[in-house]
């Protein structure tokens, strides 16, 4: 990557969320010395993110992640892009994913497109 690149990750959904990610980075980096490794930044504003544990874990009463969108998913073993239309307010936002269904689900990655 040229050193005009650079990865950036936006943390606040925890403090150390961005961290481990930033540190996976690395830790998957072959580099044989500092300079090697890929230029990232790491910017982190926890106090801008709703308290979502507080909803999910201890009964609060306001959700701040109502759902957007929703985008069902067939069986396991599926490796296919499934895909919906949503509207994500303009501002910093944090996007939680939620499985409903038998077994177990992996997200591999996601993307959002803009028009």
């Amino acid at each position: 990557m040229a050193q005009t690149q650079r990865i950036g990750v936006v943390g606040g959904v925890g403090p150390y969320a961005g961290l481990d990610l930033v540190r996976k980075l690395f830790d998957h980096t072959r580099a044989d010395c500092d300079q090697g490794h890929l230029p990232v930044m790491l910017l982190s504003f926890p106090d801008r993110i709703a308290d979502r544990p507080a909803f999910l874990l201890r009964g609060a009463a306001v959700n701040p992640g109502e759902a957007i969108g929703e985008i069902p998913v067939g069986h396991a073993n599926e490796w296919k892009t499934f895909q919906a239309e949503i509207a994500v307010p303009d501002g910093v936002q944090a996007l939680y994913f939620t499985y409903r269904g038998p077994g177990i689900s992996n997200l591999a990655s996601f993307s959002l497109e803009t028009e």
